[in-house]
């Protein structure tokens, strides 16, 4: 492996790592842990503490262009930063001469997976109850099917961050 093979999957890991200390604050069932140290609430989202949350994400044919959809109490035309990729993850170090056979399937410790991080920014539209919604069409060309990738939307208001992260697997067979 080339030093500059190293080098990115070193970029990555560290960028997975802040990933995870970043959502600590999100917990499994997507509700969103977040709380203010001061107990105020945020006026534009109705006096409630504000939110985004994700849909479950279903990715279930390889190439396919996912429409992930969410919703928020913040106010209609929120701007939300919706990133996504790959979780990065260590690879088993093999002697050079060992080739591990994946039969044809991408992964990313073969180096043929898509390790890019995309962003887009999307906008709260009108929704009921309440609550606004987004969605954003995010591509899976270059994923791997047996590796796992997540979803984040986020804003800043008031000088914090309000995000939601949802992690997936790819549920079709490989």
């Amino acid at each position: 492996m080339n030093i500059k093979k190293i080098f990115m999957l070193l970029i990555i890991q560290l960028i997975f790592i802040a990933l995870i200390f970043s959502s600590a604050c999100t917990s499994t069932d997507g509700s969103d842990k977040y709380s203010q140290e001061n107990g105020s609430t945020t006026k534009d989202s109705g006096g409630k503490e504000p939110f985004i949350s994700i849909n479950p994400v279903i990715w279930s044919k390889e190439d396919q262009v996912l429409n992930v959809t969410g919703t928020t109490n913040l106010p209609a035309g929120t701007a939300i930063t919706i990133l996504s990729g790959i979780l990065a993850h260590p690879c088993p170090i093999s002697p050079p001469e060992v080739t591990v056979d994946t039969r044809g399937v991408r992964s990313l410790c073969n180096g043929n997976c898509s390790t890019e991080i995309t962003e887009s920014v999307v906008y709260a539209v009108q929704g009921f109850d309440g609550n606004n919604t987004w969605n954003c069409l995010v591509n899976t060309t270059e994923w791997c099917c047996r590796e796992s990738y997540f979803i984040r939307a986020e804003t800043n208001t008031d000088n914090e961050t309000i995000y939601d992260t949802e992690e997936f697997r790819f549920s079709g067979g490989c």
